[in-house]
């Protein structure tokens, strides 16, 4: 097997490894199976540029890699994502923003710790995860931020994308990752 199909299938099992986790904590939060659907493994270069297609305003939630290697993560909520989320972790139908916000952000800061921990495990790393931010994005914000994003990594970095889904389609998250190259040199 040549280098470069023993480099990729590393890739592809830590980050099998890091999705199954993280869909195994939000699966528990909203106690539903989940499953991982179009899971895609890209290698970008800042030149070029991503775009995809969003309904008007989504949600939109990150959280930065902290210590020996660099990446972020970004989970995508459409209003009836976010809102379906809230109340499956809550019980009760999301009324007030702020405490909206705050759910979404502590699921992101679970999911994300999730994946964070299997690269760290993997790798022998010291990382953890940032505080997670929100935004409210409109398409435009979205494609111009995630391209933003992949040129502050510089010349080249692994984008993962994902789509992970409940069984009855009630739940529909986007979970993407950049990670810096450098991790499985």
């Amino acid at each position: 097997m040549g280098q470069s199909n023993i480099v990729a299938k590393e890739i592809m099992e830590f980050v099998r490894n890091g999705y199954e986790k993280s869909v195994a904590a939000l699966a528990f939060m909203v106690k539903q199976h989940l499953n991982i659907e179009n899971l895609e493994i890209l290698s970008v270069h800042s030149e070029e540029d991503l775009s995809f297609t969003v309904d008007s305003q989504i949600s939109v939630l990150t959280t930065e890699i902290i210590g020996d290697t660099k990446g972020k993560s970004y989970l995508f909520l459409s209003e009836k994502d976010a809102a379906e989320l809230f109340k499956l972790t809550t019980g009760q139908e999301p009324n007030n923003q702020e405490f909206l916000e705050a759910v979404l952000k502590e699921t992101d800061n679970i999911v994300s710790a999730a994946f964070i921990s299997v690269i760290a495990d993997k790798y022998k790393l010291k990382i953890y995860g940032d505080v997670p931010y929100y935004f409210l994005m409109s398409k435009d914000e979205v494609n111009n931020q995630y391209n933003k994003d992949i040129n502050n990594f510089g010349k080249a970095m692994i984008l993962v994308k994902a789509v992970l889904t409940s069984d009855d389609g009630a739940i529909n998250v986007g979970f993407d990752w950049m990670i810096d190259p450098t991790l499985i040199e």
